[in-house]
């Protein structure tokens, strides 16, 4: 019998028997339902649920029936009852597979939801027992920094070019290999990452062990998500990602620090990350030391709620950063010596607070410092009692203004007064104004005081005109009248000349010849006006060296076309207040601002925002500076920041860079070998006692080298990038190198050939002397490489390409390959479809290519130039460098093509290189002069070339931005690094 029906007997012996019907009755009554449900198998059902209903059962001989398998012929009821239950079957099998899958979905609900409980009491959990982030800061940091998502405010930071000019600079570039690895690092890109990093952190730094060197300590405040971080000393060991690498679990029972027997390490070439998760928080430093202090003391720590409030309190995607008052504003102007006092404007009990917010477009500071002004030892402080006012000449300002500095802080005459105590500093102002109101007495019945202040008013301002490097200066006139007198007085002296006779645009613009004694007062204020043109208009009057400013001032004004309408001078400022002591517009399209000193740092930072504004306000005891920047995008070339870097001595332009491609090596005057780390721009120099070379090896083993370098005598050195030597060097080799060509095998094998004609293969390991065949020439260059095989150029009228196999260090003379004719450099080896191939052109222009040690058809072929270099490979042809500064596409069939390089005749110390994959694909060239060309396949100059440099280039990113930059020697001894686009 089927399961089935097992099935259906067991539910059917579990309804109620009714007493008051006897067996046979029940018996009779089965068989007769039985019968009619094979003549009407849908009505069949019916009777059956009845019974259920009623409680009805069969008697035990019907159950014994159903269950024995007896013969048909025995009983002809249940041989009929047979095909009615094979029909029931389907029905109450379809019943089953409902039930079964009912209870599966009801079992899937109620895990889910039994997770989802797991999960919300956790969460509560780890929400609940938490921890006040401020309580891990001592409280003697330089700068404490406050953001609500770390990913959103810091992420955009990692990106700006002013960082790369801040961190330029040799004062803060200790910060720098830090900063790139973090620009660099894979780990911002993670999702996971990217969701954890989407919370509360603070960032506080410390510098007092040493005045110039910051320690940093970081809490994150993880909130509900700290389940994650409480879980991580023991989940990370078993997660294998490579955005993970450098990371390890320590654990260290002896430690003084309860909170530090179990960490977390996150290792980079040149810093290790302490790391400990505590409750909700998340907390890492460069310094194990500030580690153990913030976490044996952060029961200790507390801060009032003014003190929280002002540390953390900052809207969305904004950095607040609280500092130490004291050592903030020493750092403005700090090598300026009229201010070297400002600092003590400041109340140093209180913190400074400076908000940044950043996105692609815009960068906006705003900074407050407290004052002190009662306490102050700084000369020009009565100013600081002047409250801000909203400027009236911004408003009169026309729209070809390129720059300008609006200065309202105080009536000319106070401001004067303040000022001279700081100008004192560097030039003897008070006598040059004692002689200058002398004399003007004298000639023009005028004091300086009268002829200046008696009709200004306490604006001025300094403007910058498009298409006119020439400044115009503005004065406000609260006294018209008072001006005209003054004026006439002035225009009747035959000392001061007025030429009234200029009219320009419909505008008359008057001249007055200015004599020495106030030209040379106005020189102190860095005001070079000898011959000034000047015109009214509104409240102001304009004057200049340059009529046409003026001119363009008076036309522009005509027709209202003023410069705060402009969607450039909306966007500088932003949401900036109206009111100000002191404000600055720029637009760098075209130049600096003459007031901005060239090649500073704060002149580099204007220069990547083509646009700014910047206000100085003075409030109630506090001095707030707000600068709001707008980006413009450029596709010009320039130098990254930090370059150039000045060179010694004579170059030899073999520029090479490390395998990490985090260091470049040169040598200079054939015998001072320089590196220069990309990361820290680390100019690392080591003088040898002889001539030398240097190789990169194939594969950087850090610490344990990155760099072969072979003096003349033998002395082999394996160097680490920062010229250190490794332990165990330097070895005296037994034969003296000549001439000090070097290469590497994959496997880190130093090979350079010797005096004596033989060839040395010199690993970390051993040495082994390769010899050459008997009958060979002179090998005087470093061999070609290419995988396993090397090729050797044997020197001689008769010249040799020899060959040999890296591993097995034998030569096989049976592949020689023969070329008629002197020639220089190595020879070009390359792999292509299974073939091997060799190129070599000699001084007199015979081009050789081989064909698996067989001289190809077609060939050699006789070139018109002559050539001291060799060829270079890239996409099935080989390029060459004439010294007529022809530049040459050999084919595999013979066929050339050649372009001559612009702007040069000769190349007698011309480079060629190929770049043969990656974004940098191409052939770069230089002639005798002193720029480099690129190239692509078919000779055509990419848009960003030519470049300052000369010699070999290496692509390598130094900026951390995933491009690479073309970093190249010069002819005028320094080192540049182009961001070429």
């Amino acid at each position: 019998m089927s399961a089935m029906e097992n099935f259906e007997n067991k539910d059917e012996n579990q309804i109620v028997e009714k007493t008051d019907n006897s067996v046979t009755e029940n018996a009779v009554e089965e068989t007769a339902v039985e019968s009619e449900k094979i003549e009407n198998p849908v009505e069949a059902e019916a009777p059956k649920e009845e019974a259920a209903v009623t409680g009805e059962t069969e008697t035990s001989e019907a159950k014994d029936a159903e269950k024995t398998e007896a013969p048909a012929a025995e009983n002809p009821a249940e041989e009929k009852a047979a095909p009615a239950a094979q029909e029931e079957a389907p029905a109450k099998t379809e019943k089953k597979k409902k039930g079964f899958f009912a209870r599966l979905l009801k079992a899937v609900i109620v895990f889910c939801a039994v997770i989802f409980a797991l999960f919300s009491v956790l969460f509560l959990y780890s929400a609940i027992d938490s921890k006040n982030a401020l309580t891990l800061f001592p409280k003697n940091y330089a700068a404490f920094v406050h953001t609500e998502s770390v990913f959103d405010s810091l992420n955009p930071i990692l990106d700006l070019e002013a960082c790369d000019t801040f961190l330029a600079d040799p004062e803060y570039s200790s910060l720098r290999p830090m900063f790139m690895d973090l620009r660099k690092n894979d780990v911002r890109r993670n999702k996971l990452i990217q969701f954890l990093l989407k919370r509360k952190a603070n960032i506080a730094f410390y510098n007092d062990e040493d005045p110039n060197v910051f320690k940093l300590l970081a809490v994150a405040d993880l909130s509900y998500l700290s389940f994650t971080s409480r879980l991580a000393p023991k989940v990370l060991p078993f997660i294998k990602m490579k955005e993970l690498n450098g990371i390890s679990v320590v654990h260290d029972s002896e430690a003084e620090c309860e909170y530090l027997k179990e960490y977390i390490t996150y290792e980079t070439e040149d810093a290790t990350f302490y790391i400990k998760t505590y409750k909700n928080l998340l907390i890492a430093s460069d310094s194990k030391e500030l580690l153990t202090r913030s976490l044996s003391g952060m029961n200790n720590i507390t801060y009032s709620k003014a003190e929280e409030k002002e540390m953390t309190k900052t809207e969305a995607h904004k950095i607040k950063i609280s500092a130490d008052t004291k050592y903030l504003s020493k750092q403005f102007l700090k090598d300026d010596k009229m201010l070297e006092n400002i600092h003590t404007m400041f109340d140093a009990e209180q913190k400074s607070t400076i908000q940044i917010t950043i996105s692609k477009k815009n960068i906006s500071v705003e900074t407050k410092l407290p004052l002190d002004i009662e306490n102050s030892k700084f000369e020009a402080k009565k100013l600081f009692e002047h409250k801000s006012v909203k400027s009236t000449l911004v408003p009169e300002l026309t729209r070809k203004t390129q720059y300008y500095t609006s200065v309202h802080i105080a009536p000319l005459n106070e401001l004067k007064d303040a000022s001279f105590p700081l100008l004192q500093k560097t030039q003897d102002i008070k006598s040059i104004w004692r002689d200058a109101n002398k004399w003007s007495n004298r000639l023009l019945g005028l004091s300086v005081e009268d002829m200046l202040f008696s009709w200004s008013g306490s604006e001025l301002g300094v403007i910058g005109m498009e298409g006119n490097s020439d400044p115009v200066f503005a004065l406000q006139i609260v006294d018209e009248t008072q001006r005209i007198n003054i004026f006439k007085k002035l225009d009747s002296s035959w000392l001061i000349k007025d030429n009234s006779s200029l009219i320009l645009g419909g505008a008359r613009i008057p001249c007055l010849q200015l004599p020495d004694f106030i030209t040379n007062l106005l020189s102190c204020f860095s005001v070079d006006l000898p011959k000034a043109y000047y015109f009214v208009h509104g409240n102001f009057i304009y004057f200049c060296l340059s009529p046409q400013n003026l001119s363009a001032i008076y036309a522009q004004a005509k027709e209202n076309d003023y410069l705060v309408n402009t969607e450039r001078w909306q966007d500088a400022s932003g949401n900036l207040k109206d009111s100000s002591s002191l404000s600055l517009y720029y637009n760098l399209e075209r130049s600096m601002p003459f007031f901005i000193t060239q090649n500073s740092m704060i002149s580099k930072i204007l220069k990547l925002y083509k646009f700014g504004r910047a206000d100085v306000r003075i409030g109630e005891n506090t001095l707030s500076f707000e600068l709001n920047a707008t980006s413009v995008k450029s596709d010009e070339t320039k130098v990254i920041e930090g370059f150039p870097v000045e060179c010694q001595g004579k170059l030899d332009y073999k520029l090479m860079s490390s395998s990490q491609k985090d260091t470049v090596y040169w040598v200079e005057n054939s015998r001072d070998i320089n590196s220069f780390e990309l990361d820290s721009l680390q100019h690392n120099r080591m003088p040898m006692a002889g001539k030398a070379a240097v190789a990169p090896l194939a594969k950087s083993l850090k610490d344990k080298g990155d760099l072969w370098a072979l003096t003349s005598n033998g002395t082999v050195y394996l160097l680490n990038r920062s010229l250190k030597a490794i332990d165990k060097y330097p070895v005296i080799a037994d034969s003296p190198a000549n001439p000090f060509e070097l290469c590497t095998t994959a496997k880190n094998e130093l090979i350079y050939p010797t005096k004596d004609g033989r060839i040395v293969f010199y690993s970390t390991e051993k040495n082994k002397y390769a010899e050459l065949p008997e009958d060979a020439g002179k090998v005087r260059t470093k061999p070609a490489v290419c995988g396993n095989k090397l090729a050797f150029y044997a020197k001689g009228f008769d010249g040799q390409i020899l060959y040999a196999d890296s591993v097995s260090k034998e030569f096989d003379e049976s592949k020689t390959c023969y070329i008629e004719g002197i020639g220089f450099g190595s020879p070009c080896l390359v792999e292509e479809d299974g073939l091997t191939y060799t190129a070599f052109v000699t001084q007199s222009g015979a081009f050789y290519l081989f064909k698996n040690n067989s001289i190809a058809p077609g060939f050699p072929v006789q070139l018109e130039s002559t050539f001291h270099t060799n060829a270079a490979y890239l996409d099935h042809a080989f390029y060459l460098i004439g010294d007529d500064a022809l530049v040459y596409k050999i084919n595999m069939n013979g066929n050339y093509t050649t372009v001559q390089i612009p702007t040069s005749k000769t190349a007698k110390e011309g480079t060629i290189t190929t770049v043969r994959s990656g974004k940098n694909k191409g052939v770069y060239a230089s002639a005798d002069e002193n720029l480099i060309y690129g190239f692509n396949s078919d000779l055509e100059l990419y848009p960003a070339f030519p470049l300052i440099g000369h010699g070999i280039p290496v692509f390598a990113d130094v900026n951390g931005d995933s491009k690479d930059e073309c970093i190249i020697l010069s002819t005028d001894k320094k080192l540049y690094a182009w961001d070429y686009k």
